[in-house]
């Protein structure tokens, strides 16, 4: 692997990097479970499409206490620990195009849905 910096062997490079790549893999944890509880609604779409209104409503309000707020909190910080990668790339031209465009389409995601 060539290096990026000057006078920096591979092994060095390397350890200039683990910060970044471990915000990335926190990052992409992260993101995971914000969207996870989006997945389960989806999942279940079909068979909820089924149930009688009053039915429905009661496994809404009793089933689903905890969606609003853990999954809100895993949105939050998925957003932030995106932004946070985003500045942490910002030198490196090819890595900030494609982090750039992460929060932009996470945070459109949670829009959406």
């Amino acid at each position: 692997m060539a290096s990026h910096y000057a006078g920096a062997s591979d092994q060095e490079f390397l350890e200039m990097n683990m910060p970044v790549r471990r915000w990335r893999l926190l990052t992409i944890m992260l993101t995971a479970l914000s969207l996870g509880p989006a997945l389960g609604h989806l999942l279940e779409l079909p068979a909820k499409m089924t149930y009688e209104g009053a039915l429905w409503l009661k496994v809404s309000q009793t089933l689903y206490a905890t969606f609003g707020t853990v999954g809100a909190v895993f949105e939050v910080v998925a957003v932030v620990a995106t932004v946070v990668l985003v500045m942490m790339v910002w030198q490196r031209r090819p890595a900030f195009g494609w982090t750039i465009v992460a929060p932009v389409c996470l945070i459109a995601s949670h829009a959406a849905f």
